[in-house]
């Protein structure tokens, strides 16, 4: 069962005027700011590396006739072949 986390921690904004210290206020308005860049820098990025993957992927299809070439990784060769010393097999 795949669990489903959220993309960003779950931070409160800071309410203005909720303490009587400017200073402290404006420092929390500027966290506040910071944290809404970061997100909208994040998710620009994250779409603009989901467009460059999406280019280079293309919709293969097969049926049972085909043969196909199958590469396993070596964590995956684990169920095949048995070995003594995974981390030296490679």
């Amino acid at each position: 069962m795949a669990v489903n986390l959220p993309l960003f921690p779950s931070v409160s904004t800071y309410m203005p005027g909720s303490t009587t210290n400017a200073l402290v206020d404006r420092e929390l308005l500027d966290c506040d700011a910071l944290l809404r860049d970061l997100k909208l820098n994040l998710n620009a990025t994250q779409s603009r590396m989901q467009v460059q993957h999406d280019r280079h992927r293309s919709e293969r299809q097969f049926e049972v006739v085909y043969m196909v070439y199958l590469r396993l990784q070596p964590y995956r060769q684990a169920t095949i072949a048995k070995r003594t010393n995974q981390k030296l097999a490679g």
